[in-house]
């Protein structure tokens, strides 16, 4: 038997476990750097908001009085526009930072051995593009991914997180505040109307911070439950 003409090579017989199958493991990513970068950007979002909430009480302080120079108006406007720039190139940074980390940690999911998942990764990221659907599939996507991050096996039994119903509830409300906040600031012409979106604005930065908060905490939380469940996987 040992010399049968008809055996496969001994070679392909032992090493077809590791050509045909490949070990899910090599593909799982550690998400501490990218979340470090992350909670960085976040971080300074919070900090522009901050510069916000002061720039718009400067603005009503000076739209609080009858009479004013207009070179303190001009001076006004030019901090106010500055502001308002940092705060949307911090925001596209923000955007493509956070799509990277969320692609990546959804990629992982099946190197934890979550199976059955709704959402691949370009998916999760496309889905906050997609006019309607993006009232509600980016938040099942962030539920699924937090629930299978910290329960791979079983991540269907696991209850939502409520900081991820809390975040997304948020989202939406910051959402419609800048675009109610866009329109009106094109509209604002007199004393009045800029004093009451000022109002508007102060609130929306309110909610904005609460909403970088919790996505902090989302992202440090989901990193360490990853991290936590391939250790499990990896000794077992």
């Amino acid at each position: 038997m040992e010399n049968n003409p008809y055996a496969p090579p001994a070679s392909s017989v032992e090493g077809a476990p590791e050509v045909a199958g490949e070990n899910v493991e090599s593909d799982f990513r550690d998400l501490s750097g990218i979340s470090k970068k992350l909670s960085v950007v976040l971080l300074i979002g919070i900090g522009l908001q901050i510069l916000g909430i002061v720039s718009s009480l400067m603005q009503l302080n000076l739209l609080s009085h009858e009479h004013f120079s207009m070179q303190s108006a001009t001076a006004n406007d030019l901090r106010e526009r500055e502001v308002a720039v940092l705060q949307v190139l911090l925001y596209i940074a923000t955007a493509i930072v956070f799509g990277r980390w969320i692609y990546l940690a959804h990629r992982n999911l099946p190197s934890l051995d979550a199976r059955y998942l709704r959402f691949r990764p370009g998916w999760a990221i496309g889905c906050f593009f997609v006019p309607i659907i993006n009232l509600w599939a980016p938040y099942q996507a962030m539920r699924d991914l937090a629930k299978a991050s910290r329960s791979p096996g079983h991540w269907e039994l696991e209850d939502t997180p409520p900081v991820i119903i809390i975040w997304w509830v948020l989202w939406l409300i910051v959402g419609f505040m800048e675009r109610g906040t866009a329109g009106a600031g094109l509209r604002a012409r007199t004393a009045p109307e800029l004093f009451n979106l000022t109002i508007f604005q102060l609130v929306a930065a309110v909610f904005s911070i609460s909403l970088y908060l919790l996505a902090l905490y989302i992202v440090r939380r989901i990193a360490r439950d990853q991290s936590e469940s391939y250790s499990r996987m990896t000794a077992s």
